[in-house]
């Protein structure tokens, strides 16, 4: 297991075949269906493709607490993997649900043959537990070097720099050519 401290776990990528792991609970909104993902990564991934907790929401009703590779389509060879860490959104994150679903995500690293896999600091986010005494001690031995932990000490997504803004705009003309194309 390798650990990166320079990018955003959203924005990860590698020139292979790889998946992103985005930090779950197993709640579901009873009313809509939809995955509960109000805090964290989980909550930034749903903002950033509003059919996560819809996908995500039917495979926890039908199959529970697991891993889920999760429909999204983000690019060629991009996966989006779903890893519950705790059983409800009120919860502490559990660890051994945590050991469970990282076996799982082991196999699903072998069956689809991903490159790299990366994940963030399970629970550790929101759920404030501590990753090195903690959470790492758990999953180290499961996950391989396939596996790069990314970690940002500011959770927050980085801010797009705005592009440049044209001095003209495209088809625009000054007022003395108006006038001229009027005469």
């Amino acid at each position: 297991m390798k650990a990166r401290n320079d990018q955003d776990l959203l924005a990860a990528f590698h020139t292979g075949s790889y998946a992103t792991v985005i930090p779950v609970s197993c709640d579901i909104e009873p009313k809509t269906s939809r995955a509960v993902m109000g805090t964290g990564i989980g909550k930034r991934a749903s903002q950033a493709w509003p059919e996560l907790p819809i996908f995500l929401g039917k495979f926890l009703s039908v199959g529970g607490a697991h891993t889920y590779v999760v429909p999204i389509m983000r690019q060629p060879n991009a996966w989006t993997v779903c890893v519950p860490v705790r059983y409800t959104f009120k919860q502490q994150p559990d660890l051994a649900l945590i050991e469970v679903c990282a076996r799982e995500l082991l196999d699903l690293t072998d069956t689809y043959r991903w490159e790299k896999v990366f994940i963030p600091r399970f629970g550790c986010g929101p759920g404030a537990l501590d990753w090195k005494t903690t959470v790492r001690p758990v999953i180290a031995d499961l996950l391989d070097d396939r596996f790069v932990v990314v970690h940002m000490d500011d959770p927050a997504p980085p801010t797009p720099a705005k592009p440049p803004q044209p001095a003209v705009k495209v088809g625009a003309v000054s007022k003395a050519a108006a006038k001229r194309m009027k005469k």
